[in-house]
Parts: C-alpha cells; structure tokens; sequence
C-alpha cells in the first residue's frame, strides 16, 4: 500500500513541477505502518559454499559486492577506467542517492579484479564487451548449485552490514560505508551483535566497580 501512496505523491509533485496542477492535494498523506521485514544474509559457511559454485565472473561479482558493499546497479555499471589499483580505489560516480564516493579496496577486491579478464570497458561484461543488465537468473541458479537457500544480489549488502556488525563496528561506522541514508537502516542488524553489547556493558561495570 505504501508503494502505490508514495507513487501518487510523486505524480502529484510531477504535475505540480509541470504546471499541471496548483498544489499535491495528498502530499500530507503519511504512509502505513508497516511490519518490519526480515532479511536474507549469508554465514560464512553459506558464502563459502556459493563461491565454490560460482564461475569466475560470478566470483568476482559476490566478492566486490560483499567487500565493498556497491549495489548491484554500481556493480554491473563499475568500468575499467574507476578502477585505481596504483591507489586502491574504485570510484562510483553515480549511485542510489546520486553522490560521489570513493570506495577503499581491500586486499581480496584488489584480487579478484586483478584475475579477470579484460574484454572491454566494462569490469562485468560478456564476451563480446557488453555489460551484464541482469545477474538474479544467475544469482538463483548458482545458490542452487550450492545448496543453500535461494537469494537475490541485496544479500551481498545485507552480509557486509551484518558480518561487520558481529564484528562489533559501531552502526554510525556501518551507516557510511555502506552509504545508508539513515541510521535506522543499519539498526536492523543491531541483533546480531549479543556479545559486543556485552563486552561494552562488562567495560561499564569494570569503571563504576
């Protein structure tokens, strides 16, 4: 329901811009409460078992993606040229919320793209140049060949925030790598980190003991 109310909104601020309509007549319509979703993410076992099904391009794609935490869209589009292995940067010019960033590489992303292959300017392209559009037919398949439970591309963010979480990284820190517009966003995985929540209210009886 909210999708269709947040639809109308923008065809209404659209008719507005247009000069079509004097005023959004429903602009001060709030949208429905809405359950909280539950989210696919990976254990390391999981993750283990898709990169051994996965063929190189496919590899590579999940290791940027949970590395980097790049959506899909910044993944398929990523080119040669936004590649700086001198630097260890991969710089995204365009993203979900249309701003510049650079992305530091680590030490696996650094590898995976160096073992690819270069057909054209594209990173994730097929064999005559061309940039992959769509990788969910893929995606589904290869989970299937891994035997584990079917997934779509969002779960390469979903891991990186949930692993770096029970890692014990604060959720401001999680909030701008991943470039998460709000820091609710990032509370979701809050959950996942019992034993660092611990160990900071054990740090607070060791001061007042």
């Amino acid at each position: 329901m909210n999708r269709e109310v947040a639809c109308l909104k923008r065809i209404c601020n659209l008719a507005v811009e247009w000069k079509l309509a004097s005023s959004n007549q429903i602009a001060k319509v709030k949208l429905f409460k809405e359950p909280k979703r539950s989210f696919r993410w990976w254990s390391k076992e999981e993750l283990t078992k898709f990169l051994s099904a996965c063929d190189d391009r496919m590899r590579a794609i999940t290791l940027l993606g949970i590395n980097t935490r790049m959506r899909i869209g910044e993944l398929l589009n990523l080119k040669w040229q936004q590649v700086d292995f001198a630097e260890g940067y991969l710089t995204i010019e365009e993203s979900k919320s249309y701003t510049y960033r650079k992305i530091k590489m680590n030490r696996v992303v650094h590898d995976a793209l160096r073992n690819l292959d270069r057909v054209g300017e594209y990173v994730f392209c097929n064999r005559r140049g061309q940039p992959f559009k769509r990788i969910y037919r893929a995606f589904k398949s290869t989970c299937l060949r891994a035997g584990i439970a079917p997934a779509t591309p969002h779960v390469m963010r979903h891991t990186f925030a949930s692993h770096l979480t029970m890692l014990g990284v604060d959720p401001q820190t999680i909030t701008e790598l991943g470039g998460w517009k709000s820091l609710d966003l990032v509370m979701r995985y809050s959950h996942l980190a019992p034993d660092h929540i611990q160990r900071v209210v054990d740090k607070l009886a060791e001061l007042f003991a």
